[in-house]
């Protein structure tokens, strides 16, 4: 996810929580449900999740050392 997508991630934070509310548990345990049970859809339908998750967790290190940079840089810019 681009960091800027904030409609996709409004989207999800809603499904995190009312996840969490409709089974009475708590942010961290909805997470983990959320994803068993994507894992779950993966094999339904073929996909490989392990690939997905490995490729997700390049994108978001990608994506965090992206911001980093422009808050370097924006801070030497101020100087």
């Amino acid at each position: 996810m681009k960091p800027g997508n904030k409609t996709v991630k409004a989207g999800l934070r809603g499904i995190l929580r009312a996840y969490a509310k409709d089974h009475g548990c708590g942010q961290q345990a909805a997470l983990r449900d959320l994803l068993t049970d994507l894992r779950h859809l993966a094999d339904e339908l073929g996909l490989d999740f392990p690939g997905a998750a490995d490729g997700a967790y390049e994108g978001y290190l990608e994506e965090r050392a992206g911001r980093a940079d422009e808050k370097t840089k924006k801070a030497g810019e101020s100087r």
